[in-house]
């Protein structure tokens, strides 16, 4: 599968390394290009020079410098396409949370405890029939 063009670039903040470099690696091996901070407000900044070459942001809910609220809010204004999963210490669907913050879209939750098997099929149902593995994904761009 050499050659093939990422699906565009994953933003990840997450201040745990070990937890960021797990996402990292899985995402690279299905042919993402990841960035990894453990600072928002620098992943902020990083993401204003592109904010249209992110597909997706994944941020760490138990990041302390910056509510998930506050760094998607001013995410979303940057890209209101650009696709969000939340990390959490906690079960929770997106349909609730978006119950209880409707200003907020969220399209996705991993568990922090349960991100090695979470991360592959929550992307695959936020990528809809342009799902990991098929050999054409660099097409959709």
């Amino acid at each position: 599968m050499s050659g093939i063009v990422p699906y565009r670039q994953v933003l990840v903040v997450e201040d745990e390394a070990g937890v960021g470099s797990l996402i990292k690696s899985t995402l690279e091996k299905n042919h993402f290009e990841v960035h990894v901070f453990d600072d928002p407000i620098l992943s902020l900044t990083i993401f204003r020079d592109d904010p249209v070459g992110y597909f997706l942001v994944i941020y760490d809910m138990s990041i302390k410098h910056m509510s998930a609220f506050e760094f998607l809010r001013q995410i979303k204004e940057e890209n209101p396409d650009v696709r969000t999963v939340l990390i959490t210490t906690i079960k929770i669907k997106p349909t609730e949370f978006n119950k209880v913050l409707p200003s907020l879209s969220v399209d996705g939750f991993l568990q922090k405890q349960h991100i090695s098997s979470q991360i592959i099929p929550c992307i695959n149902k936020i990528l809809g029939p342009r799902r990991i593995g098929r050999s054409d994904i660099g097409m959709y761009r």
